[in-house]
């Protein structure tokens, strides 16, 4: 006995085991098609434009907007990019999931002069107040417009980011409270900012170029004042230690004060 379709011999049937399930149909280049086809053309001239589907030529968003109106789809779609950005986020925590990428999108392993090249135009872009301008703006962009991370650390007050009612900008509940702490008392601060040239301190670590940016200036009569906030002093990394050395070794020769602070529950003093 033999396949009807292909002519191979088979035992007992009038189809061999590859076309059992192929019907006596053809597409009009000659193949024949499976039983559950519904479009009477094979794989290869099957219309695949997706003319058919309701969403063809459309995007979620302007579906949203004519179901929903614009204000409405604004609101959905700002909730998506948050969600797609954590789980992202919760993604790329995953060393194996990182590793995979890169493996995949580089096609190799990245090699210690690929990666020596990236960490050279990373500080050449630092170094470029163009550049640090523009990274300043959409940082500041993403908190005002909610889009940022809530980087939130164990769930305290440490990571808590974002902007008090008067538009003040806070890396932490802890710095949020001292801002208020300032503007209560009426004392001329600032929080320092990453354009801001007037107290940063150049330094090295490890061999490579760094800047050291504290929390607050505070002008109090004839007094300029740097201040630091720490969560706790004892424990502090050799970097944030070398950092203060540098700070109250080099401060004091210009006429400004250094204070690292060491903040519990919110008790604040006079600078």
């Amino acid at each position: 006995m033999k396949c009807e379709i292909c002519q191979e011999k088979t035992s007992y049937s009038l189809r061999c085991q590859k076309h059992k399930n192929t019907s006596t149909r053809q597409c009009y280049c000659g193949a024949y098609l499976s039983k559950r086809n519904k479009t009477g053309k094979c794989k290869d001239h099957v219309d695949r434009s997706g003319k058919n589907n309701p969403m063809y030529g459309k995007t979620v968003y302007e579906t949203w907007v004519k179901k929903y109106g614009k204000d409405i789809a604004d609101e959905r779609d700002k909730e998506h990019k948050i969600k797609i950005a954590l789980a992202s986020k919760t993604l790329w925590e995953n060393e194996d999931y990182r590793k995979k990428i890169k493996d995949t999108t580089t096609g190799l392993k990245r090699s210690d002069e690929f990666k020596k090249t990236q960490r050279i135009n990373a500080i050449k872009q630092f170094t470029d107040p163009r550049q640090r301008e523009l990274r300043s703006i959409a940082i500041t962009n993403s908190f005002i417009n909610g889009t940022h991370n809530p980087d939130v650390i164990n769930g305290n007050r440490w990571g808590k980011r974002g902007f008090d009612e008067y538009g003040n900008f806070y890396a932490s509940l802890t710095e949020k409270n001292r801002i208020k702490y300032f503007i209560d008392k009426g004392y001329n601060w600032k929080r320092y900012h990453i354009n801001d040239f007037e107290f940063r301190l150049n330094y090295e670590w490890n061999g490579k170029p760094a800047i050291y940016i504290p929390d607050f200036i505070i002008y109090v009569d004839d007094r300029i004042i740097i201040e630091e906030l720490k969560c706790r002093l004892n424990g502090l990394s050799d970097r944030e230690l070398y950092k203060a050395k540098i700070a109250s070794d080099i401060l004091p020769k210009y006429g400004i004060e250094y204070h690292l602070n060491h903040i519990i529950d919110f008790d604040y003093y006079s600078p």
